[in-house]
C-alpha cells in the first residue's frame, strides 16, 4: 500500500490502474524490444547489403532507401543507448522510488516496441536503386537542416511579386549552386513558370554565349552577331512568356539583364532571376534580395562527409582519424566531398597521412584537394582587384587558426609595411583597413567575429592563403606547433617576405632571412643570445612583432638598434623588460606598442623618435614616470595609449621637480594628435586652459578610476566619470561628454543627467551606464521648458542603470518623439524608488529594437511595460524579471479597445525568467490568446500569487487553462520551476514532458 501511495502522489493524474499494468509487464516489455531491436538490425544489414551492391554498379540509390536507412540507424543509436541505460539503472537501484521509472522505461519500451516493428516492415524493399537518375537532376539533393530555413526564404523571394531578383551569395564551396539546382528543380515540380533557365556565367563570361544558352531552351535561335540585336530578339521571345525562371550561376562582376536581352522589373512583371555569386557586392548592385549561405553545421558535415567516404568510416579502426579529417574540412561542403571521395576505400595509414597533410594547411599529396578546393577557392582571391586588398587577406593568415583577428594589428602591420601606399595617418589607415575587411568579408574571403573591431577566416579559406602565400613574390612561413624548439627545418630562407612562429620554447633560430619584412614571434621561452644574434640579421625587417610572457629578458637585444627600417615594433608580455633605452635609436619607427611590461620610467631616449605616430603603454604596472620633453619631441604623435598605469605618478615626489601631469601641456604642442586614452586620478591634475580636447576624434577618458581597465575597439569615444559629485565639470569634460558614444557615471550631484550634462539629449550616445548616482531622479525632465524639442537618446542601444535609491522614471514628462528609438537593451537593477519605466501610451516610445530586458531588485514597479509597447517588442529575445516585491504584472492591459484584436506575439522570445515576485498575479492579463513560439528556456521561482499565467478577457467563456499555447511547449527545452501550486501548471508540466522537454529543474 505504501507503494502504491508513492505512485500516486508521484505520477498524480496517471490511472493506477495503468501503473500497476506496466510496473507487471516491466520484464517481458524490455525482452520484447531487446527483440525487436535485433529484427531491425538484422534488416538493416539486408538493405546494407543490397547498396552496396547497386552502388558498385553505378546505379543511384533510392531517396526512400537512403532515407529508412537513416531513420533506422536513428532509431537502433537511441535503442541501445535506452537498452544500457535501463541494464545500468537496474542494477543500481533497489530502492521503492526505482517503481516509478521502471513504469516510465516499461511504458517506453511498450511503445517504442510499436515504432520499431513498423519500421522493420518497411524495410522490406523489392528494389533500393535505378539505373539511371531521374529525368532533370544532376545532382543529389540533401535536406540539411541549416538549409532548410534557406531554401524556404528563396522559394519565398520568388513567389513574392515585389522581388525581382534573388541574389544567393557566400564564398566558395558553400552550396550555391547545389541551391540554385533545388530551386530549379522546385519550380518546375511546382509549374510556377512557363519556362526554367539555367546558366553558368562563369569567370570570365562570354555574353553571346550565354544569349545562345537562354535561346536554345526557349526554341529560339539566334543568328545574328551583333549583341544589341541579338538581345532585342530574345527580349520580344522572351515576354512573349507569362512567366519565366533565369538562373545566372557563378558570376563574378557586375552584369545587365537588360544588355542580355532579358527583361525584369517593369519590363516584364511576370519574370525572376536568379544570381549565385561569391561577392555580396554583385547581388547588391544588380537590386538584388541578398540570401547568403553559411557553411553546415558540424552533425550535417560528418553525415555528407560520410555520405562520400563511404560507411566503411564508422568501423571502429578508421572512425576517429575520419572524424578527425572531416573536422579538417571545417564543415565546408566542397573539401568535405572532394576529401571524402578522395580517401574512400583507402587504408588506415592512407587516412592518417591525409590527416597529417590537411594538418600542414599545404596537402600537396592529396591531388584532390589542390585541384578541386584549393584551386576553386584561389580564384576568389585572384578576383581581388585591389594590391592592398590581397596584402591584408593574406596577412590574415598568420594567426592561428579560429582566431579572433584584431584589425588594430593588421592596420599597424600594413603601416610598417607601406600596405596603403600614401596613407601615412593612422586614423586614415584604419578607416582603409576597415574599408577593405568589409570587402573581403562581402566576397566571404574572411567572416565576422564575436568581438567588435575584430575578423576571422574559415580555415580552410586560410589554407587557402597559406598555400598561396607559400610561393610567388612574397613567401610567409607559418608555424603554429606550440611544441616545436628548433626552428623549422628548410633548405633555404632567403626568400621568406614574412614568418609567423607560435611556439612555447625556442633555443635556435637560423641565420639569415635578407628578405624578411615582418616577424611575429609568440614564444615563452627565448634566450636572448639568441634572438639578438637572428635579429642582427634582419636588415630588412619593418615589422616586429613579439610576445614573450615567461622570458627573463631585461633589455631589449642590442640589436634591435640596428634595424634602421624598422617601421612598427610590438612588445606583448614582456614581463621581466625594464629598459628600452635601445628603442630611440630606431629612428624611423612610426608605431610603438609596449603592453604588459616592468619597464618603470618612459626614457629620454625615446624623444627621439621624430617619426613616431602611435605610442602604446597599456597595463605597464610598474611605469610611473615619463621623463619631461619626450612627448613633446615626438612632432608627429598621433596617438596615445596610457590605460591601466598603476603606479603612475602625477604629482611630483620631490619639491622643484616636474610632475608627470606636464605630459597633457606638452600634447598641446602636437599638431597631428587626435588620438588619446588615459585615466585621470582627478580633475585637478588637468591643466586648465588646454586647446587639444576639441582635436580629439577618438578618446577613452576615465575620470577618478585610478586601478580602470579602460575599454578599447567597442566605440571610438568613451567617457568614465567616477568622482564624489558630478557638478560642476569643466567646460573640456562637458564637451566631451556630449560627443561621447559611451558614458559611464559613478558620481552623486545630478538630478537630471540630460538637463544637466547635455539638454541637446545625448544625440551621439550609444551606451550609458550610470550607477550609484544616489542623487538622481530621472534621466530627462521634460517639465521645466527647458527640454529639448527632438527625442533624446536618439541612438541609445544599451542602457544600464545600478544601484540608486532615488530614481524615480526614466522621464519625468512628456518624452519628446523619436527618443530611445534604437534601444537594444535595458538592465535595471536595485532602484528601490523606480515606479515604472515607460509611463503609459502617452509616452513616445517605440520599442521595436529592444532584444534584452532585465529587471531585478525594483521594489516600488508595480509593471514593466504597457499593452502598446508590447505589440512593439517584436525583437525580445531575453526578458528577466527577478526580486521586484510589488510588480502584479509584467504588462499591463487594463485600458482595451473591445474592438481590438486581443492576442500578442512574441516571435523571437526565447528566454523568460521570473524570479521571487511575490506580488505577480499573471504575466499579462485580460488577454484572449499570447504566443511565444521560439521560447526555448523557462524559469519560475517563487510566484506565491500567480494562479493563471494569462487570464482571458472576461467576456471569454473560462474553464481549467493550459498553463501556455501549444506554440510554446513544442520549442521548449530548459525548464527551471519552484514554488508554483497551481493544477494548470502541473497539466502543462506532464503533456510538456510527454512531448520531449529536455531540461527539468524543480524545487
Amino acid at each position: 500500500m505504501d507503494v502504491a501511495k508513492l505512485i500516486v502522489s508521484v505520477l498524480g493524474i496517471i490511472p493506477i490502474g495503468e501503473v500497476f499494468s506496466y510496473l507487471k509487464s516491466y520484464d517481458n516489455n524490455i525482452q520484447d524490444f531487446g527483440k525487436e531491436v535485433g529484427n531491425l538490425e538484422a534488416r538493416r544489414h539486408a538493405v546494407q547489403q543490397k547498396i552496396d551492391d547497386a552502388e558498385r554498379n553505378g546505379e543511384t540509390i533510392l531517396a526512400d532507401v537512403t532515407h529508412w536507412r537513416s531513420t533506422a540507424d536513428t532509431s537502433l543509436q537511441e535503442a541501445k543507448t535506452f537498452l544500457e541505460d535501463e541494464d545500468r539503472e537496474s542494477k543500481l537501484c533497489l530502492s521503492p522510488f526505482c517503481l516509478v521509472p521502471r513504469y516510465w522505461r516499461s511504458r517506453t519500451a511498450k511503445e517504442k516496441i510499436r515504432v520499431l516493428t513498423t519500421l522493420t516492415g518497411n524495410g522490406n524493399f523489392s528494389t533500393v536503386s535505378v539505373r539511371e537518375p531521374p529525368v532533370g537532376t544532376e545532382f543529389k539533393s540533401r535536406e540539411f537542416e541549416s538549409r532548410k530555413s534557406i531554401k524556404q526564404r528563396i522559394m519565398a523571394a520568388v513567389k513574392n511579386s515585389n522581388v525581382n531578383v534573388v541574389g544567393i551569395c557566400g564564398m566558395g564551396g558553400v552550396g550555391k549552386t547545389t541551391m540554385a539546382k533545388e530551386i530549379l528543380q522546385w519550380a518546375k515540380t511546382e509549374k510556377l513558370f512557363d519556362k526554367v533557365v539555367m546558366v553558368v556565367v562563369s569567370q570570365s563570361p562570354e555574353l553571346k554565349k550565354i544569349q545562345r544558352a537562354i535561346a536554345e531552351s526557349i526554341g529560339l535561335e539566334l543568328k545574328e552577331e551583333t549583341l544589341s540585336v541579338r538581345a532585342d530578339r530574345l527580349r520580344e521571345r522572351l515576354k512573349k512568356l507569362k512567366k519565366f525562371l533565369i538562373i545566372l550561376d557563378d558570376l563574378w562582376e557586375w552584369l545587365n539583364p537588360e544588355e542580355l536581352g532579358i527583361p525584369c522589373g517593369r519590363d516584364h512583371d511576370g519574370s525572376k532571376v536568379i544570381l549565385t555569386s561569391r561577392n555580396r557586392d554583385i547581388c547588391t548592385a544588380m537590386e538584388a534580395e541578398v540570401i547568403a549561405i553559411d557553411t553546415l553545421s558540424e552533425n550535417e558535415a560528418w553525415s555528407l562527409f560520410k555520405e562520400m567516404a563511404g560507411h566503411s568510416v564508422e568501423t571502429p579502426d578508421l572512425c576517429p582519424v575520419a572524424k578527425l579529417v572531416a573536422n579538417e574540412c571545417k564543415c565546408l561542403p566542397l573539401a568535405l566531398v572532394t576529401v571524402g571521395r578522395a580517401l574512400k576505400n583507402k587504408s588506415k595509414p592512407v587516412w592518417d597521412d591525409a590527416l597529417e597533410q590537411l594538418r600542414r594547411s599545404i596537402p600537396r599529396a592529396i591531388t584532390e584537394v589542390q585541384r578541386d578546393v584549393y584551386r576553386p577557392l584561389e580564384l576568389s582571391y585572384n578576383h581581388l582587384q585591389s594590391p592592398e586588398g590581397k596584402s591584408l587577406f593574406l596577412h590574415c593568415c598568420l594567426f592561428l587558426e579560429d582566431f579572433d583577428i584584431p584589425l588594430e594589428d593588421l592596420v599597424r602591420y600594413g603601416m610598417g609595411l607601406n600596405i596603403f601606399g600614401g596613407i601615412q595617418v593612422v586614423k586614415q589607415a584604419r578607416n582603409r583597413v576597415c574599408t577593405l575587411i568589409e570587402r573581403l568579408k562581402d566576397r566571404f574571403l574572411l567572416l565576422d567575429s564575436d568581438f567588435p573591431m575584430h575578423v576571422k577566416m574559415h580555415d580552410v579559406i586560410r589554407d587557402v592563403a597559406i598555400s598561396i602565400a607559400s610561393e610567388g613574390k612574397h613567401v610567409f612561413m607559418i608555424s603554429h606547433d606550440v611544441n616545436l624548439k628548433k626552428w623549422p627545418s628548410r633548405e633555404a630562407f632567403e626568400d621568406y617576405t614574412a614568418i609567423s612562429i607560435i611556439t612555447n620554447e625556442i633555443t635556435e633560430l637560423p641565420g639569415k632571412c635578407p628578405r624578411l619584412e615582418l616577424l611575429r614571434l609568440v614564444c615563452n621561452k627565448c634566450p636572448l643570445k639568441v634572438l639578438d644574434s637572428f635579429l642582427a640579421e634582419l636588415s630588412n625587417l619593418k615589422v616586429l612583432d613579439i610576445d614573450m610572457q615567461h622570458n627573463e629578458i631585461l633589455s631589449m637585444p642590442s640589436s634591435l638598434g640596428l634595424l634602421k627600417n624598422l617601421r612598427t615594433l610590438h612588445l606583448k608580455n614582456c614581463e621581466s623588460l625594464k629598459d628600452i633605452t635601445l628603442i630611440g635609436g630606431i629612428v624611423n619607427l612610426e608605431i610603438l606598442s609596449i603592453v604588459r611590461s616592468s619597464i618603470d620610467v618612459l626614457p629620454k631616449e625615446i624623444g627621439r623618435l621624430l617619426n613616431l605616430r602611435l605610442l602604446e603603454l597599456r597595463d605597464c604596472l610598474y611605469l610611473s614616470t615619463i621623463v619631461p620633453g619626450v612627448i613633446s619631441g615626438l612632432v608627429e604623435l598621433e596617438e596615445l595609449y596610457m590605460g591601466n598605469l598603476e603606479k603612475f605618478r602625477w604629482e611630483a615626489e620631490e619639491e622643484g621637480k616636474e610632475s608627470s601631469k606636464a605630459i597633457l601641456k606638452e600634447l598641446e604642442s602636437l599638431s597631428n594628435f587626435t588620438n588619446l586614452e588615459i585615466i585621470l586620478p582627478e580633475l585637478e591634475l588637468v591643466p586648465t586652459n588646454l586647446g587639444f580636447w576639441s582635436r580629439l576624434t577618438t578618446y577613452t577618458i576615465c575620470i577618478g578610476h585610478p586601478n580602470s581597465v579602460v575599454r578599447r575597439n567597442d566605440y571610438q569615444k568613451v567617457m568614465e566619470v567616477s568622482l564624489p559629485t558630478i557638478t560642476p565639470l569643466p567646460d573640456w569634460t562637458i564637451l566631451l561628454i556630449k560627443n561621447s558614444e559611451c558614458l559611464h557615471l559613478d558620481s552623486d550631484g545630478s538630478k537630471s543627467v540630460v538637463n544637466e550634462l547635455d539638454r541637446e539629449g545625448f544625440r551621439h550616445l550609444k551606451e550609458l551606464k550610470i550607477t550609484a548616482c544616489g542623487t538622481l531622479e530621472y534621466l530627462a525632465n521634460t517639465t521645466d521648458g527647458r527640454s529639448p524639442g527632438i527625442g533624446i537618446f536618439p541612438i541609445l542601444n544599451s542602457l544600464r542603470l545600478t544601484f540608486m535609491d532615488n530614481l524615480t522614471e526614466v522621464c519625468h514628462g512628456q518624452l519628446p518623439a523619436g527618443s530611445f528609438k534604437e534601444l537594444d537593451e535595458v538592465e535595471l537593477y536595485a532602484l528601490p524608488s523606480l515606479i515604472h519605466l515607460w509611463k503609459g501610451p502617452s509616452q513616445n516610445v517605440f520599442l521595436s529594437n529592444l532584444k534584452l530586458v532585465s529587471v531585478e531588485y525594483c521594489a516600488n514597479l508595480g509593471n514593466l511595460f504597457s499593452r502598446s509597447a508590447a505589440k512593439s517588442l517584436m525583437q525580445l529575445q531575453t526578458l528577466q524579471i527577478a526580486s521586484c516585491e510589488k510588480i502584479q504584472e509584467v504588462f499591463s492591459n487594463k485600458r482595451r479597445d473591445e474592438n481590438e484584436p486581443n492576442k500578442v506575439i512574441f516571435p523571437k522570445l526565447e528566454s523568460l525568467g521570473l524570479e521571487d515576485l511575490r506580488s505577480l498575479i499573471c504575466f499579462y492579463e485580460n488577454i484572449d490568446g499570447i504566443e511565444f513560439p521560439l521560447l526555448t528556456e523557462l524559469g519560475l521561482s517563487n510566484l506565491p500569487m500567480i494562479k493563471e499565467f494569462c487570464p482571458k478577457s472576461n467576456h471569454v467563456a473560462t474553464s481549467l487553462q493550459p498553463f501556455f499555447h501549444q506554440k510554446v511547449h513544442t520549442c521548449l527545452y530548459t525548464l527551471n520551476i519552484s514554488v508554483i501550486l497551481f493544477l494548470s501548471f502541473f497539466v502543462f508540466l506532464f503533456f510538456w514532458l510527454w512531448g520531449g522537454g529536455s531540461v527539468l529543474i524543480l524545487t
